[in-house]
């Protein structure tokens, strides 16, 4: 018997996993792997785009083409299906109470002339009404086939999207009422819908209620970071997570109701910001979603990157004991300034979020598989439910400054992960900091790390953990020419300029499961050169 919904999920999502072996790369011993409860596979979310497939697929496309996507997905033992079909006001289904994105005259649709002024709202448009007047409505689609799959689907609601596109043509709803869109004091930020107004969260519940009631679907995804910021500068915190509490407990209710008509409980897994301060500046009282048993699934993510660094310790304690499924997320590039991950890089970050406590993992903004399609993406994306396997592969964890350049995540956090040195303060000391979950009495690791702007004549002195090193214990290599912002999707290392590359073999004995840092201290400075000397970079490459 199933004890509680955390058993419930587990069973649910692990049991998807045995038509998952089917694909020809996967074989038998996949299958007999996928088939056994006993195999210590977790339940892995993909969570998709609203519009990627309408540009990126065929110019005629059809409902193989939707099949597909979940097929391939199923092939490489995704378990949960979350897809984005409301955006920013529009709908991306066969909605009849909400605002259809093809209706919306930004898309450059001319009735006078019948014409799109654009190739790619056009190609967008027309598959989706050709999919509609199929039959082909592509919400149902995905949930038909993630069920034949033995998958759960969730609809998925970016819950104020503000990419440029929206902020240049806001939604329906805010240009009939300006005065609910976010009041910001900076004047760049991007605005958007003002959560403050219970008429825009009717308005944003109106297609959540219509998904849950009209479409076979196990479930919604309330996607809070897009874009973080839902109230205005002068709403202060307490009003904020008071409103977005009710929020929750109303569309809890909502999807218990529908579920009873469906003869099962409707899940809701929201992704939110990956520190506690983050999500209770912003409103989310995550702690108490867990405790009143208002969400299933709980996601906590960066805006856009992988980031080793992410501690989820915090909501480890708080889902302890509930019914809640932690996933974390891995994405596909590892910072700002970098171009995609490596499947070592992704390997890394969640053999991490297991060793910490996640139940499982979800992946966010993952263009690859379905956009370029490269096969070493899917079997990323496998191995991603398979702690075990992750445990015995090479990971390589790298450091960089993630957003960089002064830059705050949309959450309002400062993320500028570097170690600076100007020349002008000899025998100063700085660290740069990062956190490996690794048990180096097991394994084999390499350090690395890399200086911009170094030279030879600049003297420094580098310590791991305070324990100093010997230059003679690393190697440096030059990059006379660093790597430009041309060559920046070439691989997952940072853009800079000039720099040494320094490696330290066998550096297991100087690093500890958890925290550690590096320590730079300019002893003699380069007395012909100005500016700063910059530890930007870390590699730490574990070998079981």
């Amino acid at each position: 018997m199933i004890s509680n919904r955390r058993e419930f999920l587990k069973v649910g999502v692990c049991s998807g996993l045995n038509v998952a072996a089917l694909s020809a790369a996967s074989g038998a011993d996949a299958r007999r792997e996928a088939e056994n409860p006993a195999s210590g596979r977790r339940p892995v979310l993909y969570n998709g785009d609203e519009d990627y497939y309408y540009f990126r697929g065929p110019e005629r496309m059809d409902r193989q083409y939707l099949e597909d996507i979940v097929n391939h997905l199923a092939s490489a033992k995704t378990t949960i299906f979350s897809n984005a079909f409301y955006v920013a006001g529009r709908c991306w289904y066969g909605t009849k109470e909400g605002d259809r994105f093809d209706n919306d005259p930004y898309y450059e649709y001319s009735p006078a002339t019948g014409r799109f002024g654009d190739i790619t709202y056009w190609r967008e448009v027309s598959n989706f009404r050709r999919l509609l007047a199929e039959g082909n409505d592509p919400l149902q689609v995905f949930a038909e086939t993630c069920h034949k799959r033995g998958m759960k689907f969730l609809a998925c609601l970016r819950m104020n999207d503000r990419h440029m596109i929206y902020i240049e043509h806001p939604p329906e709803f805010i240009r009939q009422h300006p005065e609910m869109s976010l009041k910001r004091k900076d004047p760049k930020a991007r605005v958007g819908m003002d959560f403050q107004h219970p008429e825009v969260r009717d308005y944003v519940f109106t297609p959540m209620k219509e998904m849950a009631t009209r479409y076979d679907i196990d479930g919604l995804e309330l996607d809070w970071m897009r874009w973080c910021q839902m109230f205005s500068d002068d709403v202060p915190r307490e009003k904020r997570v008071s409103i977005m509490t009710d929020y929750h407990r109303e569309i809890r209710r909502m999807l218990d109701e529908a579920g009873k008509r469906k003869n099962r409980r409707l899940l809701l897994s929201i992704r939110v910001p990956q520190t506690l301060d983050e999500c209770g500046d912003l409103g989310f009282d995550v702690a108490t979603y867990v405790k009143e048993g208002l969400i299933d699934i709980l996601c906590p993510s960066d805006f856009l990157f992988l980031d080793p660094r992410m501690d989820v310790t915090a909501f480890v304690s708080i889902t302890r004991g509930s019914n809640v499924l932690l996933m974390p997320s891995l994405h596909a590039s590892p910072g700002w300034a970098c171009g995609y991950a490596s499947r070592e890089n992704l390997r890394a970050v969640a053999h991490s979020y297991y060793q910490q406590g996640a139940s499982g993992l979800s992946v966010y903004n993952w263009y690859q598989p379905c956009a370029i399609n490269r096969p070493e993406d899917f079997k990323a994306l496998e191995e991603a439910g398979n702690p075990h396997a992750l445990a015995l592969g090479r990971r390589d964890y790298v450091f960089n400054p993630l957003w960089g350049g002064g830059r705050k995540s949309p959450t309002g956090r400062l993320i500028d992960w570097q170690a600076r040195l100007p020349r002008s303060t000899p025998g100063k000391r700085e660290t740069y900091p990062f956190t490996v979950k690794e048990d180096f009495k097991k394994v084999r690791a390499t350090l690395a790390w890399k200086i911009e702007n170094l030279t030879l004549e600049d003297e420094v002195r580098i310590d791991v953990n305070g324990k100093p090193l010997d230059a003679r214990q690393y190697r440096m290599t030059c990059f006379p020419f660093g790597k430009n912002e041309g060559m920046t999707m070439f691989n997952s290392s940072w853009v800079a300029g000039p720099y040494y590359l320094c490696e330290l073999d066998n550096a297991s004995s100087l690093l500890k499961d958890g925290p550690n840092e590096i320590g730079i201290t300019l002893i003699r400075p380069n007395p012909q050169l100005n500016g700063s000397i910059t530890l930007f970079e870390t590699h730490v490459v574990v070998q079981p």
